[in-house]
């Protein structure tokens, strides 16, 4: 036939290739549905096991039906309406009773343990965190878990999600409030602030000497309130925080966080600026046809591993602005030394860019978005600080050390030395 060409040979490491993708594809196949078989199976035993276990309970304490035995603890008293927690929710079934000698109900212990009510809390948050609307706990339930014909599932409704979303994550939170921080020794404590609609918060993570990164505490205030401040300082001691040999604190700048480091841990703190706060206060003075020009200048300047020549070319900036754009100037030159800290203190390269900005603790804080994004209305600065703190720590679990335990021990030495001296000829005698 004109026009006709016969196809090409598949080359042998494609037809290779093709194989092991659709043995690939059999095996997963065969494995969703082996595991769903097994989901089933458990779901459609939990009932059935549930009412052997409290039936085993009631003969225990009744002894055999009709057995007339002196040491019974109860009566048999036909079945009730009840429900078990099978898979985060209530399923519902008819519950043996036992009563005493005048008719009053006896708790039966197996059927307390099968109603635990934090499994239904955790369940709620596990969903929500998630990213599941609570309005969509109980449809999702039921995707991922439906009940042999002729079970019945409840208490999944937005109303009870939303109940036990509270219960589970004020019980977190309380955890988190009282979390010991003198099991290790934290040698860079950043501190940075949100907003939750009209509510600021204020959150601290901690780098211990293994470069692992982790969640101290959120407090409902601003890094320019000095009481909040302060309160969350003496929080972390309380803990057991300690910072008698020295700590390295990035801070995002907020007047109220520095008053607090400077009256609480004043001789132990070597005290860093955030760079990108920083650079965003110096240009929002500066119009837009200034900003890229001197944006560029601010990050040659910080990645200058010579603090004095950084130093240097900051203050050549600082006289440049000085004129044309003296608010700007004005915001460079202020703390501008705080900003050159990593680089004073001869840190390796990755933890000057690990440590000369809050980036971390706005990493974490970026996570929220996924989880707080349904929120329409923050009533209250205690909502927002359970839902900053689940999501803060969720992130915990995925944090990355910030740097290898050798660039540790060198930020160790390099507090330790600054410390030294600062502290003068005395602390050497």
């Amino acid at each position: 036939m004109a026009g006709y060409a016969a196809p090409r040979p598949v080359p042998a490491a494609l037809a290779e290739i093709r194989r092991r993708r659709a043995e690939s594809a059999v095996r997963a196949a065969a494995s969703e549905q082996v595991g769903t078989t097994l989901l089933e199976w458990a779901l459609a035993g939990a009932v059935p096991r549930a009412l052997e276990l409290m039936d085993q309970e009631v003969e225990e304490r009744a002894g055999e039906r009709y057995d007339r035995w002196d040491g019974r603890q109860g009566y048999r008293n036909g079945a009730a309406p009840g429900y078990v927690v099978v898979g985060g929710r209530k399923v519902a079934l008819r519950r043996p009773r036992l009563v005493d000698a005048a008719g009053r109900d006896l708790p039966l212990q197996t059927y307390a343990e099968l109603q635990d009510p934090q499994a239904l809390n955790q369940t709620a948050l596990r969903k929500v965190i998630a990213g599941v609307a609570q309005r969509r706990v109980d449809a999702d339930l039921e995707a991922d878990q439906p009940l042999p014909e002729g079970q019945h599932a409840y208490g999944a409704s937005k109303s009870s999600v939303s109940r036990r979303w509270i219960a589970a994550t004020e019980a977190t939170l309380a955890a988190q409030g009282e979390r010991r921080l003198d099991d290790r020794r934290y040698l860079a404590i950043l501190i940075d602030g949100k907003g939750f609609g009209e509510h600021l918060l204020l959150a601290a993570v901690g780098i211990d000497e293994r470069g692992h990164k982790h969640v101290l505490g959120v407090w409902e205030g601003d890094s320019e309130n000095g009481e909040v401040c302060q309160a969350a300082l003496e929080d972390l001691a309380r803990r057991g925080l300690d910072v008698r040999r020295g700590v390295l604190v990035v801070l995002d700048g907020g007047k109220g966080l520095a008053a607090a480091v400077r009256a609480l841990w004043g001789d132990v703190a070597v005290v860093a600026r955030c760079r990108i706060h920083k650079q965003r206060n110096i240009l929002r003075h500066l119009p837009k046809a200034e900003q890229r020009r001197v944006r560029r200048v601010l990050q040659q300047a910080w990645h200058e591993p010579d603090a004095e020549v950084a130093n240097g070319d900051l203050q050549a900036l600082i006289a440049e602005l000085e004129e044309a754009y003296p608010a700007a100037a004005a915001s460079l030159r202020e703390g501008l030394a705080e900003t050159l800290t990593c680089q004073r203190l001869g840190l390796p390269p990755e933890l000057i860019r690990a440590l000369g900005t809050t980036n971390l603790i706005e990493s974490a804080f970026s996570s929220t978005e996924a989880v707080c994004h349904r929120v329409c209305r923050w009533r209250n600065g205690a909502q927002a600080r359970r839902w900053a703190t689940m999501a803060l720590l969720r992130a915990e679990q995925g944090f990355q050390p910030v740097a290898s335990p050798e660039a540790m021990t060198t930020l160790a030495q390099a507090i330790a030395a600054d410390l030294q001296r600062r502290a003068g000829p005395l602390a050497a005698d």
